[in-house]
C-alpha cells in the first residue's frame, strides 16, 4: 500500500516538473518574441529614416534636373543665337529670337516657380500634420498622466 501512495506522489511531482518545464519553455518563447518584436520596431524605425533620406535626395534631383534643363535651355538658345547671327546679319530677325528665347526661358522659370510652391505646400501641410500629431500626443500623454494619479489615488484610498 506504501508503493501504491508513492507512485500517486511521484506522478504529481512529475505533472508538477512537467508544469514547471512547460512554464519555463512560454517564458522564453515570450522573450524570444518581444526581443523580436523589439528588432521589428527597429526596423521600422530604420525605414522611416531611409524614407525620408531617399525623399530629401529625390528632392536634390529634381532640383538638379530642373538646373540641368535650364543650362540647356540656354545653351540651346545660345546656340540659336549664334547660328542666327552667322546666318542672318538683320538686327530684326535676331530681336525675334531673343524674345523667342527669353519666352522660352521664362516658361521654364515659371515651371520651376510652381514645383517649388508644389513642394513648400507640401512642407507646410507635412509641418501641420507633425504639429498636429504632436499636440494630441502631448493632450494623450496629460491624460495619461491624469488617470495614472487617479489610479494611485484610488489605489492608496482602498489600501486604507
Amino acid at each position: 500500500m506504501s508503493q501504491v501512495l508513492k507512485s500517486g506522489s511521484d506522478d504529481f511531482w512529475d505533472r508538477e516538473a512537467l508544469l514547471t518545464q512547460r512554464e519555463n519553455a512560454l517564458f522564453s518563447i515570450e522573450e524570444e518574441l518581444s526581443q523580436r518584436e523589439e528588432i521589428l520596431l527597429e526596423r521600422a524605425a530604420a525605414l522611416g529614416a531611409l524614407d525620408q533620406a531617399y525623399i530629401e535626395r529625390e528632392s536634390v534631383l529634381i532640383d538638379r534636373e530642373l538646373t540641368l534643363r535650364e543650362t540647356e535651355a540656354l545653351l540651346d538658345a545660345r546656340a540659336r543665337v549664334l547660328d542666327s547671327a552667322q546666318a542672318h546679319d538683320s538686327t530684326q530677325d535676331l530681336q525675334a529670337l531673343n524674345a523667342a528665347i527669353r519666352e522660352q526661358i521664362k516658361q521654364q522659370f515659371d515651371e520651376r516657380d510652381a514645383c517649388l510652391k508644389a513642394a513648400e505646400s507640401g512642407l507646410r501641410e507635412r509641418e501641420a500634420f507633425i504639429e498636429k500629431s504632436e499636440r494630441t500626443i502631448f493632450e494623450k500623454g496629460q491624460q495619461l498622466q491624469e488617470w495614472e494619479a487617479e489610479l494611485e489615488q484610488l489605489n492608496d484610498e482602498l489600501k486604507t
